[in-house]
């Protein structure tokens, strides 16, 4: 088994950190937890209240879930509202879309079948894609979003005629406190005490550059990411977002899965471009934040 050879691998990630620390030991590294973004359910209102009432009655012909945490947010409110029972049901009948695999295990939890599975790379292009195949002209689409909204598929769902019901249920944020250890997390950066970043969602890079950009230190953290430390993306969007921010990803896995991403990054380490004494640059010069 390829392995990482006792390097430190900072995870971004909250909700899953735990199991993403037990591959990276697995794997022989050693975790920093860092997580850089939160799920804030936003509360509900008139908007959601009309959204249910008109999925409870049947009058949606397809819906679209872009997150698993959108899923079960979807039902907690309908659970508030008292029209679980009549949601659940509306839901089994229509014509549903998952963007990625986590909407697919939640829906399957509540017993729902997925009508569409977007494939791999489960990226905006594939979903349009797989919505564009659909007859879609008068019919009544809701999307439910990730902790934003996105312009598409709403967008593009429009174009071809249909009527677009857009919810947002949780909002990605960084907390206070996440922030702080951000700000931590810098210092050990800039001192070469990590050796790899492993980022699983866009939404993380764009705070972590946020702090990097607080901190005034994009220029010395660029050049670590650039000639001394392994940048992993767990998929194509997250690694687009990197690119935005001018870095190339060094590892970014064949399927979008975070599992499948550290394999990829033990891999990294375990070649001869990755190695404790072949990295970027085995003798970095530490920096610190002034």
């Amino acid at each position: 088994m390829s392995s990482l050879d006792g390097a430190v691998v900072a995870l971004f990630e909250a909700r899953m950190s735990t199991e993403l620390a037990a591959l990276v030991r697995r794997h022989g590294g050693e975790p920093y937890l860092v997580p850089a973004v939160r799920e804030r359910p936003l509360a509900g209102g008139p908007e959601l209240d009309r959204a249910l009432a008109k999925l409870s009655a049947g009058e949606f012909n397809i819906v679209v879930f872009l997150t698993g945490v959108g899923v079960r947010r979807l039902f907690e409110e309908a659970r508030r509202s008292d029209c679980l029972e009549a949601a659940h049901s509306a839901l089994t009948q229509l014509t549903v879309v998952c963007r990625v695999p986590k909407p697919i295990a939640a829906l399957k939890a509540e017993n729902i079948p997925v009508s569409y599975a977007v494939p791999s790379p489960h990226t905006t292009r594939e979903l349009l894609a797989v919505l564009s195949s659909l007859p879609l002209e008068g019919q009544h689409v809701l999307v439910v979003h990730a902790g934003e909204l996105m312009p598409q598929p709403a967008g593009m769902l429009s174009m071809r005629g249909a009527r677009v019901t857009e919810l947002q249920l949780y909002q990605w944020e960084l907390s206070k406190v996440d922030a702080a250890n951000l700000r931590e997390f810098m210092q050990h950066l800039l001192l070469a005490e990590i050796d790899a970043l492993a980022f699983t969602s866009q939404i993380q890079v764009r705070h972590f550059f946020q702090i990097v950009e607080e901190l005034d230190a994009r220029k010395e953290v660029e050049r670590q990411l650039h000639d001394r430390i392994v940048v992993a993306a767990v998929g194509p969007t997250c690694a687009e977002a990197l690119r935005e921010n001018g870095i190339e990803p060094d590892v970014v896995p064949s399927h979008p899965k975070m599992g499948t991403m550290i394999v990829a990054l033990a891999r990294h380490f375990s070649s001869d471009k990755g190695t404790h004494s072949n990295r970027k640059d085995s003798n970095p010069t530490p920096k610190c934040l002034s």
